[in-house]
């Protein structure tokens, strides 16, 4: 093996190596995303719940106001 067989093979490991530090580095951050992401989409379907529940007291309270309406008319 010649010197320059063995600098392009020292390069190369160092060249991989950073590929392999920067790819897990990557998916550790990834998943740090996936984790809020998914905090943030249950907080929000948590939200849509109470909304959909106030909501759907309000329209109780206006049907039962109106049917009061129509009786106080007779």
């Amino acid at each position: 093996m010649n010197l320059w067989t063995f600098v392009c093979i020292v390069a190369l490991a160092g060249i991989i190596s950073e590929c392999y530090k920067y790819k897990v580095k990557s998916n550790s951050k990834q998943q740090k995303n996936d984790t809020q992401t998914s905090e943030a989409l249950e907080k929000i379907l948590r939200r849509l719940d109470a909304i959909e529940e106030r909501t759907g007291n309000l329209e109780t309270v206006m049907i039962d106001a109106e049917k009061e309406r129509k009786f106080s008319r007779l």
